[in-house]
């Protein structure tokens, strides 16, 4: 039966909880699902809920024999629950399962509640004090028609690859049967959440080899260079931007961006800024993001003249190859940061020493769509964003050949077929169709009205308006715009002060990596004195104390010293494979600790030998490309300051 006090109690705690949700609720909560609840008695004796369908269909929720012994049940079942063990439950009457785990984790667990039916929450609101639910228990919600966003988004937020393989799954009983729809969208979120995370890993274990050295490396180029953010919205909402890519139909219709020029911004991908230049196309800016990319792409002489946006994780060989302007944007290195610093420390203009980021889905197109809104484009234009393998081909030709291959693609497990473009099938592989789904997210979080999809095939990228590149040009190109004269016209990102910071910063690199070398090892002994105190038959509990303070030291070193998390960030694949076994089950509480200490000594023994390689290796980089400020950076009467103070030291 419902209670008033109740639903006032709980709607005040879900009210301050989650504004956006509860505001929503009155005008959403007569849901039209058609189902009816009614009570029962169980087996037990207790007052249970079960839905009717319209078919007649009775079906329970709570469990024919009662919902405490079943939860019970369900708790023994897991086992030994680790800390940060997650768990993804549908259904709000199922609460008590939730308050069960988190006792059982002393709290230190991650709980993503489902709720896919607003009928059900409501009378769970009415009969059920939840207001533990909206700030004690370790738990977000989800409500299927209050909540906004992604299911997939929340629990990627949430949960961490390392934890994902302890993820434990409850679905309240019967939701299958009433809720089908939403409980298989539901799991969909799971594999998206688990497939988003796997990305992102995927994509840092691939660069981890070579992110940080080209970093270091790009410091000297990242010296003379400019910031992104002095590019920020330079077309005013007044003018069109075109993101080129390489996809197979570009081909076709390449030869319509002649008509372009001086009237809307072009940005190319790296693997078509060749093809376009072939065709007498010359850019207004071209994107690199590959910390890989071969320096083939720099195989043409008209390349050195655009202005190339990218960041300090790029390929190395590229950016020395590059001899134009180079725009940077920042990465998600934790040491970019520190770079800015010590760049802002000494700096008379400090307006662009910024890291500015830019969004990014894992393809450079999805970074020169966010850029090209970033710089303020009145529409942005996509050209040769096939998501797919038009032809069976996955470029277009000119990008790694002359004439690209076509595949075979039947029968093949790798490529499967989406919706085209023009309503019909076409084949696409799992990293294209990750972008095409970043696309059409960042379009809906943005409520962006002037993408336009002018892509001559492909896959369709749904929230887009699909026009052919000859009506865009003449509905869009309508004004004229000197791109070149503004970009001509913006200082360089550094001046005299700022690149003396980065200097210091550059030369002290070596020494500060050894300093994590020294902390490492201080924590890999540290871990052996544990594990031997752990072995001994009487436990010194004062000793014990004494390291645990001393592990806690170095651990909290490495988790917020800036040089340590960039050893770390190296590290990335044998990272995930030890935090992986942290969450490992063991017997008893001396073997955990036992298990701790080893995982400790092998962790800081790696970052110990990590640092060290990494200090050597940049020690020969500093020594190789010099970089110091000179007479030539002067801007200003404070740089001139500090030039004559350099000079009078030396």
């Amino acid at each position: 039966m419902k209670d008033n006090y109740i639903f006032s109690k709980n709607m005040s705690a879900f009210t301050k909880a989650y504004p956006d949700e509860a505001g929503k609720y009155d005008k959403v909560v007569h849901s039209k699902e058609k189902f009816e609840l009614e009570m029962v008695t169980s087996y037990s004796g207790e007052e249970v809920v079960r839905a009717v369908l319209p078919d007649g269909r009775k079906l329970m929720l709570e469990g024919i024999y009662g919902k405490e012994d079943y939860i019970k049940d369900t708790i023994k079942s897991y086992g030994r629950i680790a800390p940060k063990t997650p768990l993804f439950l549908v259904g709000t009457m199922y609460i008590d399962l939730v308050r069960k785990f988190a006792k059982a984790t002393k709290d230190e667990c991650l709980v993503v509640l489902y709720e896919p039916s607003l009928k059900i929450f409501d009378y769970v609101m009415h009969t059920m004090d939840i207001t533990d639910l909206f700030g004690e228990l370790p738990a977000t919600l989800y409500i299927e028609g209050l909540t906004t966003g992604k299911l997939s988004s929340r629990m990627a937020s949430i949960f961490t690859l390392e934890i994902f393989p302890t993820l434990k799954i409850f679905i309240s009983p019967n939701y299958e049967n009433i809720c089908k729809e939403e409980v298989l969208l539901a799991s969909k979120g799971l594999r998206d959440a688990f497939t988003e995370l796997m990305s992102a890993w995927h994509t840092g274990a691939r660069y981890t080899d070579v992110a940080n050295k080209n970093l270091i490396y790009n410091l000297k180029t990242f010296a003379d260079g400019y910031n992104v953010a002095q590019l920020k919205d330079i077309l005013g909402g007044e003018y069109p931007a075109f993101v080129v890519s390489a996809g197979p139909s570009l081909n076709k219709n390449i030869n319509e961006l002649k008509k372009i020029k001086g009237r809307a911004a072009i940005i190319a991908v790296d693997t078509a800024i060749k093809p376009l230049l072939n065709h007498g196309i010359k850019p207004d800016f071209f994107c690199i993001v590959d910390g890989k990319k071969p320096t083939e792409l720099m195989n043409h002489p008209g390349i050195h003249e655009i202005p190339l946006v990218t960041h300090l994780s790029v390929a190395s060989g590229i950016m020395d190859l590059h001899k134009g302007k180079k725009f940077f944007y920042g990465s998600s290195e934790s040491i970019e940061e520190e770079v800015m610093r010590t760049c802002r420390k000494e700096s008379g203009n400090k307006e662009y020493l910024i890291s500015q980021h830019l969004p990014t889905g894992g393809s450079v197109a999805n970074t020169a769509f966010s850029f090209a809104y970033y710089m303020g484009a009145k529409e942005v234009i996509l050209v040769g964003q096939d998501l797919a393998l038009t032809n069976g081909r996955t470029h277009a030709d000119g990008t790694f050949k002359a004439k690209m291959d076509k595949l075979n693609l039947t029968g093949d497990p790798e490529y499967f077929e989406v919706e085209g473009i023009r309503g019909n099938k076409v084949y696409t592989r799992g990293d294209f169709d990750m972008y095409r789904v970043w696309f059409e997210k960042y379009i809906k979080d943005n409520n962006l009205k002037n993408a336009i999809d002018a892509t001559q095939g492909g896959a369709k990228i749904h929230g887009t308006k699909i026009m052919t590149l000859k009506r865009a040009i003449e509905t869009y190109c309508v004004k004229k715009v000197n791109l070149k004269e503004k970009i001509d016209a913006l200082p360089k990102m550094l001046d005299y002060g700022a690149k003396k910071g980065l200097s210091e910063f550059y030369y002290s690199l070596p020494e500060k990596l050894m300093e994590v070398n020294r902390k490492a090892k201080q924590g890999e002994r540290a871990y052996r004195k544990f594990a031997k105190l752990t072995k001994a038959e009487e436990v010194d509990n004062k000793e014990v104390i004494k390291c645990a303070d001393k592990i806690k030291e170095i651990n909290d070193y490495m988790n917020s010293d800036q040089y340590a998390l960039f050893v770390q960030a190296g590290m990335i694949d044998i990272d995930y494979v030890m935090r992986m076994s942290i969450y490992e089950e063991q017997e008893d509480e001396k073997e955990e600790r036992m298990q701790i200490a080893k995982q400790g000594i092998l962790l800081n023994g790696l970052i110990a030998l990590y640092a060290k390689a990494m200090s050597e290796n940049i020690a020969v980089i500093v020594k190789n490309r010099p970089l110091k400020p000179a007479k030539k950076d002067i801007t200003g009467k404070v740089d001139k300051f500090l030039y004559e103070l350099a000079k009078e030291a030396r």
